[in-house]
């Protein structure tokens, strides 16, 4: 039995219980989320939390605002404050809250743009106490994931974001290598802990998903536009790339061959 800590002071009332709260199969009942207020929440995002919260009458729903977040490293884990405070991107704080979240409290992270079309219930008794992830078309969804309370995985990622707090040309690369979805892939992928991996179907596009994607942007970048058109565009691309290697291995044998006549003319001469 997991016994979920009394709430911090500093937490409104109306949001996070002051109860303890226990769970049987090592989930406790929650879902964390975060944004900057918790007054300026935008309308559709609102709403699909309303729907979600109308689809798990018996989950917690915590929204964490940036104070709330502050707080909360600044008396729980200092030492990961001037990371934190120094991300470049305000996604990737909350990227890696969601890890720190999950490991001292348990339960389950959506994002603002996620809605559920139904309930969430079977994620709690039917992974055992392992640590879920969801399928992506390419390595693993950042937007989702559950896990027990002081899982070791978790301990692990949060001791691996200082040395991945890499910066990169490009913005979204950045942060989907230091704190998004292609860190959370490698982590998890690679991690000697069993990891329940959800099926993409389940998690969004199939007839039996648990979500819904709503309208976010709290990715967007100055590159966004490129990487989607690149996504969009992939085999369209590689063709271009086989043309063009195709064309400079033509062109380096062609310089080749003509490299080599002056060497057979002079051969002849003597």
């Amino acid at each position: 039995i997991i016994i979920l800590e009394q709430k911090p002071k500093w937490i409104p009332s109306q949001d996070f219980p002051q109860e303890n709260y226990q769970d049987n199969v090592g989930f406790p009942y929650i879902v964390h989320q975060t944004y900057h207020h918790r007054t300026r929440i935008p309308e559709h995002w609102e709403k699909v939390r309303a729907r979600c919260k109308t689809h798990n009458l018996e989950i917690q729903f915590w929204l964490w605002t940036d104070d709330d977040l502050y707080d909360f490293f600044a008396l729980n884990y200092a030492w990961f404050l001037p990371t934190y405070l120094n991300y470049k991107h305000p996604i990737q704080r909350v990227d890696a809250a969601k890890l720190f979240l999950l490991y001292h409290y348990g339960g389950v992270y959506l994002d603002m743009d996620i809605g559920c079309s139904k309930s969430l219930l079977p994620l709690f008794h039917e992974s055992n106490g392992v640590p879920i992830f969801a399928r992506a078309p390419l390595g693993l969804y950042a937007d989702f994931m559950a896990a027990p309370q002081r899982h070791p995985l978790l301990f692990e990622m949060m001791h691996a974001l200082p040395s991945s707090d890499l910066s990169f040309y490009f913005p979204l690369a950045t942060i989907f290598f230091a704190t998004g979805g292609g860190f959370v892939t490698r982590e998890a992928t690679m991690s000697k802990h069993d990891v329940v991996f959800m099926d993409h179907e389940l998690h969004s596009d199939g007839v039996d998903r648990f979500f819904l994607h709503v309208d976010g942007n709290s990715w967007t970048t100055w590159d966004t536009g490129l990487w989607e058109w690149l996504k969009d565009n992939i085999i369209l691309l590689l063709v271009l790339l086989a043309l063009i290697l195709i064309l400079c291995c033509g062109i380096g044998y062609v310089l080749y061959l003509v490299s080599r006549v002056p060497h057979k003319r002079k051969r002849l001469i003597e």
